[in-house]
Protein backbone atom coordinates (compact mmCIF):
# COMPACT_ATOMS: atom_id res chain seq x y z
CA UNK A 1 0.00 0.00 0.00
CA UNK A 2 0.89 3.46 -0.80
CA UNK A 3 1.91 6.09 2.00
CA UNK A 4 -0.86 8.33 0.31
CA UNK A 5 -3.84 5.42 0.76
CA UNK A 6 -2.48 4.47 4.41
CA UNK A 7 -2.44 8.20 5.70
CA UNK A 8 -5.88 9.15 4.12
CA UNK A 9 -7.58 5.61 5.01
CA UNK A 10 -6.96 6.76 9.02
CA UNK A 11 -10.43 9.18 8.37
CA UNK A 12 -8.31 12.55 9.04
CA UNK A 13 -10.76 15.93 9.40
CA UNK A 14 -10.07 19.43 8.24
CA UNK A 15 -11.94 22.22 10.65
CA UNK A 16 -13.72 19.02 12.16
CA UNK A 17 -15.64 17.88 9.23
CA UNK A 18 -14.45 14.34 7.83
CA UNK A 19 -11.56 14.50 4.65
CA UNK A 20 -12.92 12.75 1.99
CA UNK A 21 -11.16 10.97 -0.81
CA UNK A 22 -12.30 12.80 -3.80
CA UNK A 23 -10.26 16.46 -2.72
CA UNK A 24 -6.68 14.47 -3.21
CA UNK A 25 -5.08 15.33 -6.05
CA UNK A 26 -4.24 12.16 -7.82
CA UNK A 27 -3.17 13.97 -11.29
CA UNK A 28 -0.24 16.02 -9.11
CA UNK A 29 2.42 13.86 -9.74
CA UNK A 30 1.87 13.76 -13.84
CA UNK A 31 2.40 17.63 -13.59
CA UNK A 32 5.89 16.93 -11.70
CA UNK A 33 9.24 16.28 -13.56
CA UNK A 34 12.92 17.20 -12.80
CA UNK A 35 16.35 15.83 -13.84
CA UNK A 36 17.28 14.79 -10.59
CA UNK A 37 14.73 13.87 -8.63
CA UNK A 38 14.53 16.52 -5.93
CA UNK A 39 10.65 18.40 -6.23
CA UNK A 40 10.54 22.12 -4.01
CA UNK A 41 7.04 21.76 -2.27
CA UNK A 42 5.58 24.54 -1.33
CA UNK A 43 1.66 24.41 -0.49
CA UNK A 44 -0.32 26.75 2.10
CA UNK A 45 -3.38 23.90 2.15
CA UNK A 46 -2.38 21.23 5.54
CA UNK A 47 -4.15 18.67 3.39
CA UNK A 48 -3.10 18.97 0.49
CA UNK A 49 0.47 19.89 1.18
CA UNK A 50 -0.05 15.73 2.95
CA UNK A 51 -1.09 14.47 0.24
CA UNK A 52 1.53 15.50 -2.52
CA UNK A 53 3.93 15.23 -0.04
CA UNK A 54 3.45 11.77 0.12
CA UNK A 55 2.10 11.39 -3.06
CA UNK A 56 5.82 12.06 -4.52
CA UNK A 57 7.52 10.18 -2.10
CA UNK A 58 5.48 7.25 -3.45
CA UNK A 59 6.74 7.95 -6.55
CA UNK A 60 10.45 8.17 -6.00
CA UNK A 61 10.87 11.70 -5.87
CA UNK A 62 12.50 13.81 -2.95
CA UNK A 63 10.50 16.60 -1.56
CA UNK A 64 12.27 19.68 -0.05
CA UNK A 65 9.37 21.49 1.91
CA UNK A 66 8.90 25.04 1.46
CA UNK A 67 7.12 27.56 4.11
CA UNK A 68 4.04 28.56 2.91
CA UNK A 69 4.86 31.74 3.66
CA UNK A 70 8.39 31.98 1.81
CA UNK A 71 8.00 35.08 -0.64
CA UNK A 72 8.07 34.55 -4.14
CA UNK A 73 12.23 35.43 -4.65
CA UNK A 74 13.46 33.48 -2.05
CA UNK A 75 11.47 30.49 -3.11
CA UNK A 76 12.90 30.92 -6.59
CA UNK A 77 16.42 30.75 -4.79
CA UNK A 78 15.46 27.59 -3.25
CA UNK A 79 14.32 26.10 -6.70
CA UNK A 80 17.46 27.48 -8.45
CA UNK A 81 19.69 25.63 -5.58
CA UNK A 82 17.53 22.06 -5.77
CA UNK A 83 18.04 22.09 -9.49
CA UNK A 84 21.57 22.40 -9.44
CA UNK A 85 22.36 19.78 -6.75
CA UNK A 86 23.28 16.34 -9.05
CA UNK A 87 21.47 13.62 -9.11
CA UNK A 88 24.58 11.14 -7.52
CA UNK A 89 24.11 13.26 -4.68
CA UNK A 90 20.20 12.91 -4.43
CA UNK A 91 19.87 10.69 -1.50
CA UNK A 92 17.53 7.57 -1.94
CA UNK A 93 13.60 7.68 -0.26
CA UNK A 94 14.31 10.76 1.81
CA UNK A 95 13.26 14.59 1.87
CA UNK A 96 14.71 17.38 2.99
CA UNK A 97 14.04 20.87 5.13
CA UNK A 98 14.77 24.59 5.51
CA UNK A 99 17.20 25.20 8.24
CA UNK A 100 17.97 29.33 7.59
CA UNK A 101 16.69 32.22 5.73
CA UNK A 102 16.46 31.85 2.03
CA UNK A 103 17.70 35.34 1.04
CA UNK A 104 21.43 33.58 0.52
CA UNK A 105 22.40 29.89 -0.60
CA UNK A 106 19.54 27.84 0.62
CA UNK A 107 20.78 25.47 3.47
CA UNK A 108 18.38 22.12 3.45
CA UNK A 109 18.84 19.59 5.64
CA UNK A 110 18.08 16.00 4.26
CA UNK A 111 16.60 13.29 6.01
CA UNK A 112 15.87 9.61 5.61
CA UNK A 113 12.27 8.68 5.63
CA UNK A 114 12.96 5.51 7.94
CA UNK A 115 14.80 7.88 10.36
CA UNK A 116 11.38 9.89 10.52
CA UNK A 117 9.24 7.16 11.26
CA UNK A 118 11.40 5.51 13.82
CA UNK A 119 12.14 9.15 15.31
CA UNK A 120 8.36 9.78 14.62
CA UNK A 121 7.43 6.46 17.44
CA UNK A 122 9.53 7.60 19.51
CA UNK A 123 8.11 10.71 20.34
CA UNK A 124 5.07 9.25 20.45
CA UNK A 125 5.82 7.16 23.00
CA UNK A 126 7.26 9.86 25.07
CA UNK A 127 3.81 11.67 25.24
CA UNK A 128 2.09 8.72 25.37
CA UNK A 129 -0.27 9.09 21.89
CA UNK A 130 -2.36 6.42 21.03
CA UNK A 131 -4.95 5.06 18.54
CA UNK A 132 -7.50 6.11 21.08
CA UNK A 133 -5.91 9.85 20.77
CA UNK A 134 -6.35 12.93 18.38
CA UNK A 135 -3.49 14.90 17.19
CA UNK A 136 -3.89 18.75 16.26
CA UNK A 137 -2.22 20.00 13.75
CA UNK A 138 -2.04 23.81 15.44
CA UNK A 139 1.49 24.27 13.90
CA UNK A 140 3.02 24.41 10.56
CA UNK A 141 3.60 21.09 8.66
CA UNK A 142 5.83 22.63 6.49
CA UNK A 143 8.83 22.65 8.73
CA UNK A 144 10.90 19.63 10.76
CA UNK A 145 8.82 18.81 13.11
CA UNK A 146 5.32 19.07 11.47
CA UNK A 147 6.17 16.56 9.05
CA UNK A 148 7.30 14.41 12.15
CA UNK A 149 5.01 15.53 14.82
CA UNK A 150 1.73 15.21 12.97
CA UNK A 151 2.00 13.20 9.24
CA UNK A 152 4.61 10.33 10.89
CA UNK A 153 3.32 10.22 13.70
CA UNK A 154 -0.22 9.96 12.68
CA UNK A 155 0.77 7.31 10.17
CA UNK A 156 3.38 5.51 12.95
CA UNK A 157 0.41 5.45 15.72
CA UNK A 158 -2.71 5.14 13.56
CA UNK A 159 -3.99 7.90 15.05
CA UNK A 160 -6.70 10.43 13.23
CA UNK A 161 -4.92 13.80 12.06
CA UNK A 162 -7.00 16.82 12.70
CA UNK A 163 -5.92 19.11 10.36
CA UNK A 164 -6.61 23.19 10.75
CA UNK A 165 -6.45 26.05 8.19
CA UNK A 166 -7.54 28.34 11.08
CA UNK A 167 -5.81 29.68 13.67
CA UNK A 168 -6.11 27.99 17.08
CA UNK A 169 -6.56 30.49 19.40
CA UNK A 170 -8.06 30.70 23.30
CA UNK A 171 -11.31 31.67 21.73
CA UNK A 172 -12.16 29.22 19.53
CA UNK A 173 -10.00 26.41 22.08
CA UNK A 174 -13.17 24.56 22.90
CA UNK A 175 -14.52 24.23 19.22
CA UNK A 176 -11.29 22.39 18.25
CA UNK A 177 -10.35 20.32 21.04
CA UNK A 178 -11.64 17.54 22.79
CA UNK A 179 -10.49 15.27 25.90
CA UNK A 180 -8.78 13.17 23.52
CA UNK A 181 -6.94 15.48 21.73
CA UNK A 182 -3.39 15.90 22.27
CA UNK A 183 -1.72 19.39 20.99
CA UNK A 184 1.69 20.59 20.46
CA UNK A 185 1.90 24.58 21.18
CA UNK A 186 5.03 27.14 20.30
CA UNK A 187 6.25 29.04 23.11
CA UNK A 188 4.19 31.64 21.20
CA UNK A 189 1.10 29.93 21.00
CA UNK A 190 1.79 29.18 24.80
CA UNK A 191 2.20 32.40 25.95
CA UNK A 192 -0.79 33.54 24.40
CA UNK A 193 -2.79 31.24 26.09
CA UNK A 194 -1.68 31.96 29.13
CA UNK A 195 -2.03 35.19 28.44
CA UNK A 196 -5.87 35.30 27.67
CA UNK A 197 -8.85 36.27 29.76
CA UNK A 198 -10.33 32.68 28.86
CA UNK A 199 -9.93 30.92 31.97
CA UNK A 200 -12.64 27.86 31.31
CA UNK A 201 -10.60 26.33 28.46
CA UNK A 202 -11.35 22.35 27.72
CA UNK A 203 -8.86 20.53 29.09
CA UNK A 204 -7.35 18.12 26.44
CA UNK A 205 -5.58 14.83 27.12
CA UNK A 206 -1.82 16.22 26.71
CA UNK A 207 -0.28 19.63 25.91
CA UNK A 208 3.69 19.95 24.50
CA UNK A 209 5.72 22.92 24.47
CA UNK A 210 8.89 23.30 22.52
CA UNK A 211 11.57 24.70 25.03
CA UNK A 212 14.40 26.17 24.84
CA UNK A 213 12.38 29.91 25.49
CA UNK A 214 9.65 28.99 27.00
CA UNK A 215 10.03 29.26 31.07
CA UNK A 216 9.45 27.41 33.90
CA UNK A 217 7.44 29.86 35.58
CA UNK A 218 5.41 29.22 32.09
CA UNK A 219 5.05 25.86 32.16
CA UNK A 220 3.57 25.78 35.71
CA UNK A 221 1.34 28.57 34.18
CA UNK A 222 -0.25 26.64 31.70
CA UNK A 223 -0.04 23.57 34.16
CA UNK A 224 -2.50 25.67 36.55
CA UNK A 225 -4.43 26.15 33.58
CA UNK A 226 -5.08 22.69 32.11
CA UNK A 227 -4.78 21.21 35.22
CA UNK A 228 -6.56 17.54 34.52
CA UNK A 229 -3.89 17.41 31.28
CA UNK A 230 -0.83 15.87 31.15
CA UNK A 231 1.79 18.72 30.09
CA UNK A 232 4.93 18.28 28.60
CA UNK A 233 8.06 19.95 27.22
CA UNK A 234 9.70 18.62 24.14
CA UNK A 235 12.70 19.82 22.86
CA UNK A 236 14.92 19.73 19.42
CA UNK A 237 16.90 21.01 16.19
CA UNK A 238 16.32 20.62 12.39
CA UNK A 239 19.05 18.80 11.93
CA UNK A 240 18.58 16.42 14.27
CA UNK A 241 15.16 15.06 12.71
CA UNK A 242 14.00 17.22 14.89
CA UNK A 243 12.90 15.68 18.22
CA UNK A 244 15.64 14.93 21.14
CA UNK A 245 14.18 15.13 24.19
CA UNK A 246 10.58 15.15 25.89
CA UNK A 247 9.63 15.02 30.02
CA UNK A 248 6.68 15.72 31.70
CA UNK A 249 6.19 19.11 33.60
CA UNK A 250 6.26 18.08 37.44
CA UNK A 251 6.61 20.45 40.37
CA UNK A 252 10.13 20.13 40.95
CA UNK A 253 11.55 19.98 37.85
CA UNK A 254 14.68 21.67 37.49
CA UNK A 255 14.62 25.34 35.75
CA UNK A 256 15.59 24.86 32.25
CA UNK A 257 14.71 21.11 32.37
CA UNK A 258 14.01 19.59 28.92
CA UNK A 259 13.43 16.28 29.96
CA UNK A 260 15.30 12.99 28.86
CA UNK A 261 17.04 11.84 25.53
CA UNK A 262 14.01 9.41 23.32
CA UNK A 263 14.81 5.76 23.50
CA UNK A 264 16.08 5.78 20.03
CA UNK A 265 18.78 8.48 20.88
CA UNK A 266 22.13 8.67 22.61
CA UNK A 267 22.93 12.34 24.13
CA UNK A 268 25.58 13.28 25.63
CA UNK A 269 28.09 16.34 26.22
CA UNK A 270 31.34 17.95 24.37
CA UNK A 271 34.19 18.78 26.78
CA UNK A 272 37.27 19.36 24.93
CA UNK A 273 37.04 16.95 21.93
CA UNK A 274 35.75 14.15 23.79
CA UNK A 275 31.86 13.37 24.57
CA UNK A 276 30.71 12.19 27.57
CA UNK A 277 27.80 10.61 29.11
CA UNK A 278 27.12 13.63 31.98
CA UNK A 279 28.42 16.79 32.66
CA UNK A 280 28.16 20.68 30.96
CA UNK A 281 29.15 21.26 27.57
CA UNK A 282 27.43 21.53 23.99
CA UNK A 283 24.63 18.26 23.70
CA UNK A 284 25.45 15.71 21.41
CA UNK A 285 23.03 13.46 19.20
CA UNK A 286 23.16 10.66 18.24
CA UNK A 287 19.81 9.27 16.37
CA UNK A 288 18.57 7.73 13.47
CA UNK A 289 17.11 10.80 12.16
CA UNK A 290 19.96 12.91 11.78
CA UNK A 291 20.53 14.84 8.55
CA UNK A 292 22.22 12.43 5.66
CA UNK A 293 24.44 15.31 4.27
CA UNK A 294 25.97 15.74 7.49
CA UNK A 295 29.27 17.65 6.94
CA UNK A 296 32.55 16.49 8.87
CA UNK A 297 32.69 19.30 11.48
CA UNK A 298 29.50 18.54 12.48
CA UNK A 299 30.24 15.15 13.70
CA UNK A 300 32.45 13.37 16.60
CA UNK A 301 32.13 9.54 16.60
CA UNK A 302 28.98 9.71 15.45
CA UNK A 303 27.19 12.16 17.60
CA UNK A 304 25.45 15.33 15.96
CA UNK A 305 27.26 18.09 17.45
CA UNK A 306 24.75 21.10 17.96
CA UNK A 307 25.07 24.50 19.45
CA UNK A 308 23.00 24.43 22.40
CA UNK A 309 24.95 24.51 25.85
CA UNK A 310 23.60 21.92 28.37
CA UNK A 311 24.10 20.01 31.46
CA UNK A 312 23.14 16.38 31.82
CA UNK A 313 22.89 15.12 35.29
CA UNK A 314 23.68 11.43 36.17
CA UNK A 315 20.04 10.09 35.76
CA UNK A 316 20.04 11.29 32.07
CA UNK A 317 17.95 14.56 32.88
CA UNK A 318 18.99 17.57 30.42
CA UNK A 319 18.52 20.96 31.18
CA UNK A 320 18.94 23.77 28.62
CA UNK A 321 21.38 27.12 29.68
CA UNK A 322 21.45 28.33 26.17
CA UNK A 323 22.94 28.28 22.51
CA UNK A 324 25.94 29.32 22.48
CA UNK A 325 25.91 31.42 20.00
CA UNK A 326 23.88 33.56 22.33
CA UNK A 327 26.35 34.11 24.96
CA UNK A 328 27.71 37.35 26.07
CA UNK A 329 31.02 37.91 26.98
CA UNK A 330 31.10 41.33 29.05
CA UNK A 331 34.71 42.44 29.61
CA UNK A 332 35.63 38.45 29.71
CA UNK A 333 32.85 37.38 31.69
CA UNK A 334 30.09 35.11 30.07
CA UNK A 335 26.70 36.47 30.89
CA UNK A 336 23.56 33.66 29.74
CA UNK A 337 20.83 35.24 28.05
CA UNK A 338 18.35 32.56 29.19
CA UNK A 339 19.23 33.66 33.27
CA UNK A 340 18.17 37.36 32.66
CA UNK A 341 15.11 36.17 30.86
CA UNK A 342 14.33 33.72 33.29
CA UNK A 343 14.36 36.74 36.09
CA UNK A 344 12.29 38.84 33.87
CA UNK A 345 9.54 36.09 33.37
CA UNK A 346 9.30 36.13 36.82
CA UNK A 347 8.63 40.20 37.86
CA UNK A 348 6.47 40.17 34.30
CA UNK A 349 5.42 36.74 33.32
CA UNK A 350 2.77 38.03 30.20
CA UNK A 351 5.54 40.01 28.56
CA UNK A 352 7.57 38.92 25.70
CA UNK A 353 11.15 39.57 25.59
CA UNK A 354 14.94 38.67 24.03
CA UNK A 355 18.43 39.53 24.88
CA UNK A 356 20.47 40.00 22.29
CA UNK A 357 24.40 40.79 22.00
CA UNK A 358 25.89 44.23 20.54
CA UNK A 359 29.65 45.29 20.18
CA UNK A 360 31.51 47.67 22.43
CA UNK A 361 34.19 49.43 22.46
CA UNK A 362 35.00 48.62 26.30
CA UNK A 363 33.08 45.58 27.29
CA UNK A 364 32.87 43.95 24.23
CA UNK A 365 30.02 42.76 24.10
CA UNK A 366 26.90 43.85 25.79
CA UNK A 367 23.40 42.86 26.39
CA UNK A 368 20.29 44.03 25.15
CA UNK A 369 16.76 44.02 26.35
CA UNK A 370 14.25 44.13 23.91
CA UNK A 371 10.73 44.00 25.42
CA UNK A 372 7.38 43.83 23.53
CA UNK A 373 4.84 46.53 24.60
CA UNK A 374 4.29 50.27 25.28
CA UNK A 375 7.72 51.70 26.60
CA UNK A 376 8.45 51.24 30.29
CA UNK A 377 12.03 51.13 30.25
CA UNK A 378 12.36 53.09 34.32
CA UNK A 379 9.66 50.07 35.51
CA UNK A 380 11.77 47.58 33.81
CA UNK A 381 15.28 49.14 35.66
CA UNK A 382 13.56 49.59 38.76
CA UNK A 383 12.43 46.34 39.18
CA UNK A 384 14.79 43.97 37.29
CA UNK A 385 18.15 45.63 37.63
CA UNK A 386 18.16 44.85 41.64
CA UNK A 387 17.55 40.86 41.17
CA UNK A 388 20.91 41.16 38.85
CA UNK A 389 24.66 41.28 39.03
CA UNK A 390 26.19 44.57 36.96
CA UNK A 391 27.53 42.52 34.46
CA UNK A 392 24.16 41.46 33.82
CA UNK A 393 22.22 43.88 33.36
CA UNK A 394 21.28 44.88 29.57
CA UNK A 395 22.83 48.27 28.92
CA UNK A 396 19.99 49.29 26.39
CA UNK A 397 16.25 49.03 26.97
CA UNK A 398 14.21 48.80 23.60
CA UNK A 399 10.73 48.57 23.38
CA UNK A 400 8.62 47.17 20.66
CA UNK A 401 4.85 47.61 20.46
CA UNK A 402 4.44 44.67 18.33
CA UNK A 403 7.66 42.04 17.59
CA UNK A 404 7.78 40.55 14.08
CA UNK A 405 7.43 36.06 14.16
CA UNK A 406 6.81 33.38 11.75
CA UNK A 407 4.51 31.17 11.19
CA UNK A 408 5.60 29.56 14.24
CA UNK A 409 5.20 32.65 16.35
CA UNK A 410 8.93 32.66 16.86
CA UNK A 411 10.50 36.39 17.15
CA UNK A 412 12.34 37.75 13.46
CA UNK A 413 15.32 38.12 15.75
CA UNK A 414 17.52 39.31 12.28
CA UNK A 415 14.86 42.14 12.17
CA UNK A 416 15.53 43.12 15.97
CA UNK A 417 19.30 43.27 15.45
CA UNK A 418 18.55 45.62 12.62
CA UNK A 419 17.13 47.92 14.83
CA UNK A 420 20.57 48.25 17.14
CA UNK A 421 22.29 49.15 13.69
Amino acid sequence: MSYLNEFFLLKHLKDGIEIMADILPKDYISTVSTKNGVVCLKESDPVLFSAKYFALLDAGFCPVLIPAETPDYQFKNVVNFCEGIKKSDVFAHSYGCLTSGTTGIPKISFHSVNGARILASSHARSLNITQQNILLQALPLTHAFGVVCYLWTALEQKVPLHFLTIQLTPQNWNQLVSKKTVVHLSPAMGRLIIKSSCKELLNPEAVSVGAGVFYRSEFLQLKNLFYESKIYVTYGFTEAGPRVSTGEILDDLPIGSIGKALDVIQVGVLQGNKIQKAGRGLLCVKTPAAKLNVLEAEVINGYLVSQDEVEIDKNGYIQYIDRIDDLIKVGGVSVYPSNILNLFKKIFPVQEAVILKEGHPIYGEIPVLFVEGPNQQEVIKEQLFPHLSAIQRPKKIMCIEKFPRDSFGKIDRKYLKELMV
